[in-house]
């Protein structure tokens, strides 16, 4: 079997028809998920795209692959699932939006062909937005697929391709409705909680998705027209959510709340094209190891994911994480709306309940999400049993992992005099994850 790992950054799994929005933005990807395993309960392992991108790639969290800062690459001890596929024999092959995923941070292990796409959003410039095109990796890919294996041609091994984009990312552009809202808009919006400008801001996020969902429905009609689609499993997910005012806050990268975390999980097996909706406690770091037991292939140990293949106990623990980073947050530490301490914090998840520890400032909330699933409600000061049930556990896990307490900001990692090359840093900037003098 042939794979596609499809990336669609920035996509929260509730704007989605096929998770319950009443937008009808995506009737592509939906129609994708009426013939795939849906997991309804699927969380990021943080709220941005560094760290979630390498949990995918190597099925650990980011305590234990270590990429938790702005360009310190993930951890080389583990196979990535292209440096896996390639061992097996597979044609591996990239076509990137660059920047966080990168081949200098660790994403171009494995692939044969490893090409980013520097799209540039520009922070206000709607003009330099427009002659952009974010999609321009799912692009590259459906014009590789036509021309190498257009026809179904069986001469050439399987092929894992990776394809990623920033579409959805801010700042946001609604091509219907040639509407944009740029990085500076969005951080008067955290300062100044306007509804108008945060619905405004919303609809030009969901204008994003929109195209972003055309794209994949070009990609599944062109396997189709290749005669691969019964030759190819495909995965769509994303990195983390985005943030639109529900605790506060917009953008990404800072908090471990619903909005933040929760991703679409869509998993298409030609083998069994039913629709199948999952509540299974998934993760993405259960995207290497269910690839490879759907291939057949025995999956490693040492993995923090495990197949969703196989029965998964309904009690099981997922965790997510987010430290300080001189990159992804310093757009909101410039401007004063956070602080250091707002922005190290863990996350356990078990069943229904959701536990959130801030590590430096020793405090701790629990949600009901089956009650709240917004997680707006903070149980921890009436159900203290349970929260410190959940504390335990926590404690546990962080205990086991590689980095546990020991934070990059503590460690004062500087990632910045490791230097990228001058197009990614552009990029990261554009997308604001580095401010003029990163």
């Amino acid at each position: 079997m042939n794979v596609i790992l499809l990336s669609l950054d920035t996509v929260r799994a509730d704007c989605l028809g096929a998770y319950g929005s009443a937008d009808r933005n995506s009737p592509f990807i939906d129609a994708l998920a009426r013939k795939s395993t849906l997991y309804l309960d699927a969380l990021a392992s943080s709220p941005w795209t560094l760290p979630s991108h390498a949990s995918m790639f190597t099925g650990l969290y980011p305590s234990n692959h270590g990429s938790h800062c702005q360009r310190v690459p993930f951890t080389d001890d583990m196979q990535t699932i292209a440096e896996r596929l390639a061992a097996e024999g597979y044609e591996t092959l990239s076509f990137n939006g660059g920047g966080n995923v990168g081949a200098t941070l660790g994403f171009g292990r494995g692939f044969a062909r490893c090409r980013s796409f520097a799209f540039r959003a520009g922070s206000s410039d709607i003009r330099q937005y427009v002659r952009s095109n974010p999609l321009l990796p799912i692009e590259e890919g459906i014009a590789w697929i036509k021309a190498a294996r257009g026809g179904g041609r069986g001469d050439r091994p399987p092929f894992f391709l990776f394809l990623h984009t920033y579409e959805a990312h801010s700042p946001y552009y609604s091509r219907r409705d040639d509407s944009f809202t740029s990085l500076e808009e969005l951080k008067d919006l955290q300062l100044s909680k306007d509804k108008g400008a945060c619905a405004k801001a919303r609809r030009d996020y969901q204008g994003g998705l929109e195209w972003a969902d055309r794209a994949v429905g070009e990609l599944v009609r062109t396997l189709k027209a290749s005669g691969l689609e019964e030759k190819t499993v495909l995965v769509l997910t994303s990195d983390h959510g985005e943030a639109f005012l529900e605790h506060g806050f917009v953008l990404h990268s800072i908090k471990l709340y619903s909005e933040f975390l929760r991703v679409p999980l869509i998993i298409f097996d030609p083998r069994h094209p039913v629709a199948r909706a999952s509540r299974k406690p998934a993760s993405i770091v259960d995207i290497k190891p269910t690839l490879l037991d759907l291939l057949g292939m025995e999956v490693e140990p040492g993995m923090d994911g495990i197949s969703l293949v196989r029965e998964v106990d309904d009690a099981r623990c997922r965790f997510a994480e987010v430290c300080f980073d001189p990159g992804a947050s310093n757009r909101l530490l410039r401007a004063g709306i956070v602080t250091l301490a707002d922005v190290s914090s863990k996350m356990i998840a078990q069943k229904d309940k959701r536990l959130i520890f801030n590590d430096q400032r020793g405090t701790v909330e629990l949600y009901d999400v089956a009650a709240d699933p917004a997680m707006l409600t903070d149980l921890a000061g009436r159900d203290r049993a349970e929260a410190a049930r959940l504390k335990a556990v926590l404690d546990k896990w962080i205990a086991s992992t590689r980095m546990g307490y020991d934070k990059p900001s503590r460690r004062q990692i500087r990632p910045s005099e490791r230097g990228l090359p001058r197009e990614q840093a552009d990029q990261l900037r554009s997308l604001g994850y580095i401010g003029p003098e990163g």
